[in-house]
């Protein structure tokens, strides 16, 4: 199961946050894989391609820039991204489906 981030990461976002996990949330795995699934739907608005053509995530990319002017190196799974997914999986776990 691929997802961005940590279960630390994810954990420690929460608390900077001020959020919690609902009682009886699934793992913070299996969250962080949901949301990891929906930021990478965003795929086709970003530059570059897949570092490895049969990598699961859609970071790293290489030929990937930030607003078009900045390149990020292929290696790279950029924050935002990571904190993107962190809040897609908070947010299903708070209303499921959402």
């Amino acid at each position: 199961m691929a997802a961005y981030g940590s279960d630390d990461g994810f954990s420690a976002w929460l608390a900077q946050q001020g959020y919690t996990l609902p009682a009886g949330s699934p793992a913070p795995a299996v969250l962080r894989a949901r949301g990891s699934a929906y930021v990478d739907s965003y795929e086709a608005l970003w530059t570059g391609h897949r570092t490895d053509p049969m990598q699961e995530l859609a970071w790293p990319r290489t030929g990937a820039s930030v607003n078009c002017k900045v390149a990020v190196p292929a290696d790279a799974i950029p924050p935002n991204v990571v904190t993107a997914s962190y809040r897609a999986a908070w947010l299903d776990a708070s209303t499921p489906g959402v």
